[in-house]
């Protein structure tokens, strides 16, 4: 291997370049949340459109403001390098040494590099989720009535809506108030149709693609309107690595502890036993001292 070649590896796996990675990610996402703090609408939308056509329309025109999103995108980009090179390195150097190694002491050391190997999934899939996904906006649908979902052959329909009401509170304020939304969706395809229930904050899965309820109606027990729902709609393609990176990052995380209290358990029970061979010892000494100095006071009388 060329010494250049040898030389930009081992820096792009450097501990020090981690630190300074993770320092200087720290510090620009801390000033974006003071941006995004003065300047919601810019980035509000980001929840709301992929990362391409957000980089593409308020990204760019708002360099001023966004620069510390593109910033931080590198240095999460380095991080993930750092994170693969420093993970290559040294879970090749643990597989040389898997013969000479208690099978604990070598899982010990290899599960943080299952939790690096997790947190390199995790930002993949969340780059694909943001980059090729899908995420259509403003899907409205009347009670009793369907729509189409774009790029698909999947009608959805709006079967009924229940809203429940605060009533009885303590506070006034919340008199009245929406409390328990949830929707009755059916899910009518080329050879099934499947009833599911959503609600605010608990989304359903159908034929690969996620649905989420971002708003309703009514919101007062004396609206007279028809109810609706509108729906966000998305295909999440890296759903699945990100699942993956969760799991293994877990896992990683689980061993890790389990193998270090493992550790620290024998070390005290091994070192505890130590001393009480010596207290024996030195009690067996002390009774054989004191045996010789009382038959020597015996010899002198």
């Amino acid at each position: 291997m060329p010494t250049f070649i040898k030389n930009a590896w081992e820096f792009s796996g450097s501990r020090s370049l981690s630190a300074w990675l993770l320092f200087g990610i720290a510090i620009v996402i801390s000033i974006g949340s003071v941006i995004m703090r003065h300047h919601q609408p810019v980035f509000y939308s980001l929840g709301r459109v992929l990362l391409p056509e957000w980089i593409g329309t308020y990204g760019v025109e708002n360099l001023s403001i966004t620069w510390w999103l593109f910033l931080s995108l590198l240095l999460f980009f380095f991080l993930a390098v750092n994170t693969f090179v420093c993970t290559t390195n040294r879970v090749i150097g643990l597989l040389e040494k898997f013969t000479s190694l208690h099978k604990s002491t070598f899982f010990l050391k290899f599960s943080p590099h299952i939790m690096h190997i997790g947190f390199i999934l995790l930002l993949v899939g969340h780059l694909i989720s943001h980059t090729i996904g899908v995420n259509l906006t403003n899907n409205i649908i009347q009670k009793n009535g369907t729509i189409s979902v774009c790029l698909s052959d999947l009608k959805v329909g709006l079967k009924d809506l229940k809203v429940e009401f605060e009533k009885g509170t303590l506070f006034k304020s919340l008199e009245g108030s929406p409390k328990n939304i949830s929707a009755s969706l059916s899910f009518i395809g080329p050879k099934c149709i499947k009833n599911k229930v959503i609600s605010i904050n608990r989304p359903v899965w159908f034929n690969g693609l996620s649905f989420h309820m971002d708003d309703f109606y009514p919101k007062s027990k004396f609206s007279k309107r028809t109810p609706y729902i509108s729906l966000i709609i998305k295909k999440d393609p890296g759903i699945k690595l990100q699942l993956t990176g969760v799991a293994l990052f877990a896992f990683g995380l689980f061993i890790y502890i389990f193998l270090l209290i493992q550790s620290q358990l024998d070390r005290v029970h091994n070192s505890g036993s130590v001393p009480a061979n010596c207290d024996l010892n030195l009690a067996t000494r002390t009774r054989n001292t004191s045996h010789e100095h009382a038959v020597g006071e015996e010899k002198q009388l």
